[in-house]
Parts: structure tokens; C-alpha cells; sequence
């Protein structure tokens, strides 16, 4: 089982990611495609390049290191073909600007672990701990298991922010270290889920269930996304779910975060552009939320953070 890792970026002081204070490694790989993903960047599990047009100062000295041809020159600008890159890095090396760098890098549980522990001492004090999220970390399941066993050596509090998309084997080996999930619930009607996620909803309620039964402490995480999943029906899904098992529920409301990362990166997107939900319509969904019964884990902080 291997054990290194790739992860794509590692928050600090994250307030978002868990109870308190947090540490957040979000790991590269997800083997679902979803339509409203704001991280796609997280989808290959292999370092990948990022080019930045704007901090690029037209020097050209990449070219002369890439060994693919992916860097070329056009109306003299100069542009990348992502297709062709090698993901080598010599073009990183190269460049005087910061222009291109990659995205993604490797560690083992213990560099990563060493790396968090000097902040462990300030993350207890105010309630947080260490997440591991993605991408899908269950998919580098060696190293997340490993991280979280070293974590709870330690003493450290751990979440694990997961779509649910695994075997159900996995979840119930990596229960023992994990505080609390982070379980994301996208879409209730399973012609839909299938639709915008690209995979079948079966297997993660089954672990969601799985999970339920071992007493592992889960809490809902909702995407919202105006024009997909804001829909009645959805919303009486998440709070079935919330009172079948008794759990809290985070909602999560869209966020345009794609467009610019993808561009940077060379990746499609299936939807070009989707409209944040304004705070008033965040207000709305928490309320009905509650009125059919749902404990909403964190209203108050998203509507602060949506008005501000």
C-alpha cells in the first residue's frame, strides 16, 4: 500500500475544514466530475502545471527548457499547451517570474506530520486539530490512512472530508482514527446524482450507513448550487437524512472558484459560470432547513462570511 502522497495545497488556520483552528492537506485524485467542482485542480492524481499569463513577463527562457514543445509562442504572447506537457518541472526551474509552477507535491506521513507539529500546541488551544480533504482522500488511501494513525499517536484531533466514494472496507479501517467526517451529501434523487456527480449515490449511503452504525461522529456537508440542487426536493432529502442518523448538517453554498484556476491549467470545465447564491437566499435555505427539522452546524459563520 503506498504510502506518499500528493497534495495539491495545505491550509493553515483554516476556520472551515472542522471543529476550532485547523490544518488542512487537501490530497490530488477524485474519481467523481462534478458539474459545479470548484477545485479542479484536484481531480488528476499527478503533480500538474500552472501557468499564470498575468506574472508572465513574455521572457520566453522556458521554451528553451521544455522538452515537449509545450511551451510555444503566439501574436507574441506566450501560451502553454497542457497536452504536451511532461509535468517535468524544468520549466518551474527556468522561470525568473514565478509564472509557472506546479500543483502538487509529494510527502510522506511523516514530513507532513512534522511539518503540522509545531502549530499542534495553538490548533488544540482553540478546539481544531488536523483535516485530510481533496480531491477524494480515500483515493491515496495509504497515505491518509497513515497520516491519521500518526495524528492520533499524537494526541491530534482529525477529520476526514470525504465524498463517501469508496470501499466500504476502507471506511471501516480508517474509522478508528477519524474524530469526525466531513461527509458530503450533493444530490438526493439518484438520476440527478448520477447526472451531476458521475457516479452512482448507492455505495455512498451505504457507507454513510456503515459509518452510522460503527458510532463514528458525521456530520452532512451540502453543496448548494443555484440552478442544480437548490431544489424543494433536495432540501427534504438532506433533513430525511439529518433525522434518520441524527446529524448535523453543513451547508455549503456555491462559490465560483473554478473558472480561473482552469483556465491556469488547461482544464474544461462542464459549466462555464454559475451565480453565487446572494446571503439573503443562503438565509432562506438555512431556514428551511430548520423547519423541517435539520440542526444547520454552521449558519451563523456562513452568513457572517457572506456578508462581508
Amino acid at each position: 500500500m503506498k504510502e506518499e502522497g500528493i497534495i495539491f495545497s495545505i491550509k493553515h488556520k483554516s476556520t472551515g475544514d472542522g471543529p476550532g483552528l485547523r490544518t488542512t492537506a487537501l490530497l490530488k485524485g477524485c474519481p467523481l466530475r462534478c458539474v459545479w467542482c470548484h477545485n479542479p485542480e484536484s481531480r488528476s492524481f499527478k503533480p500538474q502545471l500552472v501557468f499564470d499569463q498575468d506574472s508572465c513577463h513574455n521572457c520566453f527562457t522556458c521554451l528553451t527548457t521544455c522538452k515537449n514543445d509545450a511551451h510555444y509562442v503566439e501574436d507574441e504572447r506566450h501560451c502553454v499547451d497542457f497536452e504536451k506537457c511532461l509535468a517535468d518541472g524544468y520549466c518551474v526551474k527556468s522561470c525568473p517570474f514565478g509564472a509557472v509552477y506546479m500543483m502538487g507535491k509529494a510527502f510522506t506521513p511523516d514530513t507532513f506530520i512534522e511539518m503540522v507539529e509545531p502549530e499542534i500546541d495553538d490548533l488544540r488551544k482553540l478546539g481544531g486539530g488536523i483535516t485530510i480533504s481533496g480531491g477524494e482522500p480515500m483515493s491515496q488511501f495509504g497515505f491518509t490512512l497513515s497520516v491519521l494513525k500518526k495524528a492520533k499517536g499524537k494526541n491530534i484531533h482529525t477529520c476526514l472530508d470525504t465524498s463517501g466514494y469508496a470501499k466500504t472496507a476502507l471506511f471501516e479501517e480508517v474509522a478508528p482514527y477519524v474524530d469526525i467526517f466531513l461527509y458530503d451529501y450533493k444530490e438526493t434523487d439518484p438520476i440527478r446524482h448520477q447526472e451531476f456527480t458521475g457516479v452512482n449515490q448507492q455505495l455512498i449511503l451505504k457507507n454513510l450507513e456503515r459509518l452510522v452504525e460503527m458510532k463514528k461522529s458525521v456530520i452532512l456537508r451540502c453543496p448548494i448550487v443555484p440552478g442544480y440542487n437548490d431544489t424543494d426536493s433536495h432540501f427534504q432529502g438532506i433533513a430525511h437524512l439529518a433525522r434518520q442518523y441524527n446529524l448535523k448538517v453543513d451547508i455549503l453554498p456555491f462559490e465560483d472558484l473554478a473558472e480561473i484556476k482552469a483556465r491556469k491549467m488547461g482544464i474544461e470545465l462542464a459549466i462555464a459560470e454559475i451565480e453565487e447564491a446572494p446571503p439573503e437566499t443562503v438565509k432562506l435555505w438555512i431556514q428551511k432547513l430548520n423547519d423541517l427539522g435539520c440542526k444547520v452546524n454552521n449558519a451563523g459563520r456562513i452568513l457572517d462570511a457572506k456578508q462581508r
